[in-house]
This record gives structure tokens, C-alpha cells and sequence, in this order.
């Protein structure tokens, strides 16, 4: 019998991921730390949370993504299936922590201010289903090497309300092309 273990922190005033409180939680599978005032994570934040499916940090004080260590997501690796990065304001997309997310497979990063993604970004994230980009101002700078490491695995891209007009199409055509099995184009 599979037990669902659930924690939610919405709505509080946490300043740092409570580590220490989420050590003993080895069987959770899910963990929503939305609209505290989180603007770091430390190393190995969640290592103790092997069993960590879905994680949410919507909402936060999260801007420099230098403040995300590059081992803030180590332990994650195994099971971690989605990760919702919405409504904060990025000064950038904090891919050095990516590296230990292989199995990710939803990826949200919505709402969050960005005006660029950095080419290859993702390449690491090699079993990413879904990709949502939608309400952040992207259009500009999305290429055929803005997905690297995904043509095979993306099936649903969300990129609503991303800027896009009619002279970014060639661009749009080019990095398309490349998706054999995308399902969803939002």
C-alpha cells in the first residue's frame, strides 16, 4: 500500500527552507513552500527528502538566482517529477541547480519577469515532459540551442504570453522543427 505524506507551508513568513523541520520527513512526497518570503536555499536543502515528488516555490522574495546554491536541489535526483518555480521575479533562470534534477519531468516557470533565456539551459534535464514559459517576456531570445538536451523528451511547451510576433517566427520555425514528439504548443 503506497501512503501519500503531504506538507504545506503556504501563506507563511519563512525567510530560509526549514531544513532541520524537513529532515525527519523521509516519506513525503510532496511539499508546497508558496507565498513565504523565501529568497535563498541553501546546499542541500531537501537531501533528506528522498521520496520528494512534487516540489512548489511559488511566490517567494526569490530574484538573484545566485542565492539558489548549485547543490541546492542534491538528493532530488531520483524522484523529483515536478518543480514550479512561478511568480517570482528572476533575475535569471537558476539552471546551475538543474544538474541534479535528471529525472525532472515538469518544469514551471511562470509569471516570473524573465527577459531572456540562456541558450542550453536545459540541456541537463533530459527526461523533461513539460516546459511552461508563459508570462514572461522570452520571445526575443528563444532559438533552436534555447532547448538543447530536450528535442526528445518535451512533449507539452507553454509559452503564452512570451512576446512573440511575426518577425520571431523564422526563429520559432527553426527550434521547432527539431521537437519530433511535442504534443502541446501553447
Amino acid at each position: 500500500m503506497v501512503v501519500k505524506a503531504f506538507i504545506s507551508y503556504p501563506g507563511n513568513l519563512l525567510d530560509d527552507v526549514p531544513s532541520a523541520a524537513l529532515r525527519p520527513l523521509i516519506e513525503l512526497t510532496t511539499l508546497h513552500l508558496d507565498l513565504n518570503k523565501l529568497s535563498r536555499i541553501g546546499p542541500r536543502s531537501f537531501i533528506s527528502l528522498l521520496n520528494l515528488r512534487t516540489l512548489t516555490l511559488t511566490e517567494n522574495n526569490f530574484v538573484d538566482i545566485k542565492r539558489i546554491n548549485r547543490s541546492a536541489f542534491a538528493g532530488l535526483g531520483h524522484n523529483l517529477m515536478e518543480l514550479d518555480l512561478s511568480f517570482n521575479s528572476w533575475n535569471g533562470i537558476p539552471s546551475h541547480s538543474f544538474n541534479f534534477l535528471f529525472n525532472l519531468g515538469v518544469l514551471k516557470i511562470t509569471g516570473c519577469s524573465l527577459r531572456s533565456i540562456p541558450p542550453g539551459v536545459f540541456q541537463n534535464l533530459t527526461h523533461l515532459d513539460t516546459l511552461d514559459f508563459s508570462n514572461n517576456d522570452v520571445a526575443h531570445s528563444i532559438n533552436a540551442s534555447t532547448f538543447k538536451g530536450l528535442y526528445w523528451s518535451l512533449r507539452k511547451l507553454h509559452l503564452r504570453d512570451t512576446g512573440f510576433n511575426s518577425h520571431d517566427l523564422p526563429r520559432l520555425h527553426k527550434a521547432m522543427k527539431m521537437f519530433r514528439y511535442l504534443k502541446e504548443l501553447d
